[in-house]
């Protein structure tokens, strides 16, 4: 297990560079953070189960 704290926009590039080491991912986060996650997972056709675990200001996505 890794994690990855994402604080800056270029952050993101770490799911990028290792994406293909993992076969799943846990996201923890509002719904900002999901939304680029899920885009860059499926973006580069990864298509990988997801957990989620809302963090964020607003939770919607635990609506």
């Amino acid at each position: 297990m890794d994690i990855f704290r994402i604080s800056y926009e270029s952050d993101y590039m770490k799911l990028i560079e290792n994406i293909e080491e993992y076969d799943h991912y846990l996201i923890s986060g509002g719904d900002g953070t999901f939304n680029k996650v899920v885009n860059i997972l499926y973006g580069n056709n990864k298509k990988i189960p997801l957990g989620i675990l809302p963090l964020g200001t607003a939770c919607e996505e635990s609506l």
